[in-house]
């Protein structure tokens, strides 16, 4: 089962919106249309809303691939609507797409004559007289507007005269909406062959007419058989007839990479809306079972994984429905699924797989008469699995004859082999270059940022960019939705084939990848110079006390990875990105758990001179080897190292990109650094022992994040750093350091939390700043009033700052602010330009002893921040709650805990949107 290659169907799925609403602001924004707004979103339905204020006379861009990429456009005619040129504009565009791409166009006309609008009459004859006066050099514009205008209004649609109410019109477009995008559903899965009988099957299975039970249903089959095409067409088909719906894929992939405590969460989060939830709640397991829910848990390989993630299939209530995906049968029978609700997703029928093999060979439905025999015969030895199908058509598309028997005679040759060996022939059609850049990912790069990728292999002599978009076009390799490298499993078990018929012995092959291969090899001693690559997960492995000379005669080495799962996301990344991505992440660099796997007490020897990756966690020597030749180097990662001290003296290392020292306690001081110009990130979190950096650091010009997070040693920095590209500064925990470089204009993310700094080192507006955290400076007296300045500043954190006694009266002109935390500082009285601040939504004074609090005269001023969602008031001393907190309409949570008051004024019911609210201790 595939996507169909036809028109309609392809640009269907390219398509990012079930609906986009045409308006005028003026008339509905805050009334009609955000009510339909609301009840679609509340439908599951994606649905694209201008939210900005419209100025001059040309659309963006925005606007317009907005409208291609929606399914639907609903265009609400209001009285004004003709008098704007962006709606005019909007709805040219509309009919445009309406003609070329079949978009369907719902009108609403909400308080006009539909005559009206068609005839432009009243306000809409009076808009189109002055757009004529005003365009009267360009009237063809005006032509279009009414033509689209009168198009549009002739179209079957709603008059809201004809409704009694606003919210029964509402009902009825979001109803005719749904069935028109359950038909659009059912038109895409044409497009996926033989699917259809299949869904209606499932369907069946899980009796969706009977809303009062709850059913769970399994798809068994082989890897590639279309398990997941088949669950996700169900998915779509169905999921508005739910209150909450989820499809949680690759299971055993995504579990292996975050865990499934964090897939848990987000999936009880989804699922309740409500991020703080978590499965252990009893609370949570009563909501689960109150709601009307569809999830699918796709590639399932243990039935504890189905427990861990929503603790078991009995914890849903009636009308509910689970799908689960897996290869083994007795997997679907222990999470709980009946043996008749199993569903075998078998081949396709000849016929079927033949139309999927024309519409990949041939991009057709059928196979051209000339094609047929031979197409047959391919079709034959794909034996009905989709993913080999896709691949072969796809290596025949636009072939000859004579390619396709050449083609064909290779195939005779393994009559019986197993589809790895069907797929295989994709493999062969490529050059030497694609053909490495594809097994290096099957080995060792799969998942891994599209990015990161590149960076590897170019370092190593690769074309990647082009061999991957190569790749990519002979359906050899995916990017997924977080722009990672992958491929199907059966794919990368090809690859690893091919790669262990180089030999018998792995110490002769080109690339080791398992760690049984790996551990003989660096045991026994037994490597030789066509080693190119070893990646080694080392959390597999026991201790190995390394030879000498267990590297010297892998004079080929070029890719050196020693890592460990066990704490990581399996990935490439040259530092630890918790910080930022402003989240919270199982990270190896921030969790090394693994004690040192691999010793070397005799100390190693390196002879090859093309290494050009190394990452070694946990590497046991204090320096590096003697002959390690470090010119061809992009990357050297040692987090939790021994080493003491890297190189003496000055290298010329052009290409190092990055160096990361993380957590290596006994490091006492780098080289310089002067002779490394494209350094891009220098990571030493955690080195305790550091007292100092080079000062050459100031003059690495492509630095990109310098990460100095929790080296308490360190006593001092340059004052300058000149990099342009520096985005990320932390200095977080440098408890000894009380000058800090200077904020620059290129940074966007700085942390000074914990230093002890006396102040701020700003002495310019950084125009990119986003992120400023100097949480427990407890030294520092006051913020200068520059930093009010800082248009792009949104969160500010200043907690701890115990010596704070004031914020900048400015405060106010911080026009992206939208988190201010300032807990147990000595502030006194906050500055009344804080009004100005729309767009904060999270304020935390907890410990605050301003009198301003306790005379009432800060709560007018705080309810005047409408887009306040956070507001945290804890320990302030508050004897007296007013009457105005019920004005902060958005506020979801409040930590009033640890105040004096003894009652809740009343209008504390007006906040429709608090779902938590701490009193505790009050």
């Amino acid at each position: 089962m595939a996507s169909s290659s036809s028109s309609s169907s392809s640009s269907r799925v390219s398509e990012k919106y079930h609906v986009f609403l045409s308006f005028r602001g003026e008339d509905t924004r805050d009334n009609f249309t955000s009510h339909l707004y609301a009840t679609l979103c509340s439908k599951k339905i994606r649905t694209f809303i201008d939210d900005e204020l419209r100025r001059g006379d040309e659309i963006s861009q925005a606007l317009l691939n907005a409208i291609e990429e929606s399914m639907i456009a609903v265009i609400v005619f209001s009285e004004g609507y003709a008098t704007s040129r962006w709606c005019l504009e909007e709805l040219v565009k509309i009919i445009d797409c309406k003609k070329s791409r079949d978009l369907m166009v719902i009108p609403v006309f909400y308080r006009v004559d539909p005559s009206h609008v068609r005839n432009q009459k009243r306000t809409f004859r009076e808009a189109f007289v002055k757009h004529e006066e005003r365009f009267e050099q360009s009237l063809e514009k005006v032509l279009r507007w009414k033509s689209a205008l009168t198009e549009a209004a002739a179209l079957s649609g709603f008059d809201s005269k004809n409704f009694r109410t606003e919210a029964a019109l509402i009902e009825e477009i979001v109803k005719s909406i749904l069935e028109r995008l359950n038909h659009l559903s059912q038109i895409d899965n044409t497009g996926l062959v033989g699917i259809q009988s299949r869904i209606k099957k499932i369907e069946s299975l899980l009796c969706i007419e009977s809303e009062d039970v709850f059913r769970s249903v399994g798809l068994w089959g082989m890897g590639g058989i279309g398990k997941t095409t088949l669950a996700d067409a169900v998915f779509k088909k169905l999921s508005s007839d739910f209150e909450s719906v989820y499809f949680q894929s690759n299971v055993r992939e995504e579990s292996e990479k975050f865990g499934l405590v964090r897939l848990s969460k987000e999936l009880v989060s989804a699922i309740l809306g409500d991020q703080s939830a978590i499965l252990e709640s009893a609370l949570s397991k009563i909501w689960l079972h109150n709601k009307k829910v569809f999830i699918v848990f796709d590639d399932v390989t243990c039935s504890s994984q189905i427990e861990k993630l929503i603790g078991g299939l009995e914890c849903f209530g009636s009308g509910s429905r689970i799908i689960i995906t897996a290869r083994d049968k007795q997997v679907l029978k222990n999470c709980g699924v009946s043996h008749d609700n199993v569903y075998t997703v078998q081949e396709l029928l000849f016929d079927h797989a033949l139309e999927l093999f024309s519409r990949h060979a041939f991009k057709l439905q059928y196979s051209p008469t000339g094609y047929m025999e031979l197409s047959s015969r391919v079709v034959a030895f794909a034996k009905g699995v989709p993913l080999a199908l896709k691949v072969l058509g796809a290596s025949l598309f636009e072939k000859t004859n004579s390619e396709w028997e050449s083609a064909l005679r290779k195939l005779k040759r393994n009559p019986n082999r197993e589809i790895q060996d069907v797929l295989k022939i994709s493999y062969d059609g490529l050059d030497d270059q694609e053909k490495n850049i594809f097994l290096n990912i099957a080995c060792f790069l799969q998942h891994v940022p599209r990015k990161t990728v590149i960076e590897i292999l170019d370092a190593n002599g690769f074309d990647s960019e082009i061999g991957i978009s190569n790749l990519i076009d002979k359906s050899l390799l995916t990017i997924n939705v977080l722009g990672r490298v992958s491929m199907h499993d059966l794919l990368q078990k090809m690859g690893h084939k091919i790669v262990e018929q180089e030999s018998r012995c792995p110490g002769e092959r080109s690339r080791l990848w398992h760690h049984d291969d790996i551990y003989h090899v660096l045991r026994g001693n037994t490597g030789t110079d066509k080693i190119e690559y070893i990646s080694l997960d080392f959390s597999k492995i026991k201790k190995i006390n390394l030879n000498r000379n267990a590297f010297s005669k892998m004079r080929s080495l070029r890719f050196l990875d020693f890592h460990s799962r066990l704490w990581s996301d399996g990935g490439y990344s040259n530092y630890c990105e918790c910080l930022l991505l402003d989240e919270y992440r199982v990270c190896s660099y921030c969790f090394l758990k693994e004690d040192y796997k691999l010793n070397a007490p005799q100390g190693l020897k390196f002879d090859s001179t093309y290494l050009s990756y190394v990452r070694w966690f946990r590497y046991p020597l204090p320096s590096l080897p003697s002959n390690f030749d470090m010119e061809n180097l992009v990357a050297l990662i040692m987090p939790g190292s021994k080493i003491k001290q890297l190189w003496n003296g000055h290298l010329y290392l052009d290409k190092l990109r990055h160096l990361n020292l993380a957590h290596s306690k006994d490091l006492i001081g780098i080289p310089e650094l002067s002779m490394t110009p494209n350094l891009e990130s220098l990571s030493l979190e955690g080195c305790t022992s550091l007292i100092e950096v080079p000062s050459s650091i100031q003059y690495l010009n492509k630095l990109v994040i310098l990460n100095l997070k929790g080296c308490k040693s360190l006593s001092s920095l340059p004052t300058y750093i000149q990099s342009k590209f520096l985005r990320y500064l932390i200095l977080s925990g440098c408890s000894s350091l009380e000058m800090a470089p200077k904020i620059t204009c290129c940074m966007e993310r700085v942390y000074l939390d914990g230093t002890s700094i006396i102040e701020l080192p700003l002495t310019e507006c950084p125009s990119r700043l986003e992120y400023l955290n100097l949480e427990d400076c407890s030294r520092l007296e006051s913020l200068p009033s520059i930093i009010c300045e800082i248009k792009s500043l949104g969160s500010l954190c200043v907690s701890g700052c115990s010596k704070l006694h004031n914020l900048p009266k400015d405060l106010g002109k911080l026009e992206s602010l939208f988190k201010l935390t300032a807990n147990n500082t000595s502030i006194r009285k906050l500055p009344c330009s804080m009004l100005s601040l729309n767009k904060l939504r999270m304020l935390c004074l907890g410990g605050y002893r301003g009198e301003d609090l306790l005379v009432d005269s800060v709560w007018p001023f705080l309810s005047d921040l409408s887009s306040l969602e956070y507001l945290d008031l804890s320990d302030c001393q508050i004897t007296r709650l007013p009457d105005s907190l019920g004005q902060l309409s958005s506020l979801d949570s409040l930590n009033l805990s640890r105040n004096n008051f003894e009652w809740m004024p009343s209008s504390i019911q007006q906040l429709s949107d608090l779902y938590y609210l701490d009193i505790s201790y009050c």
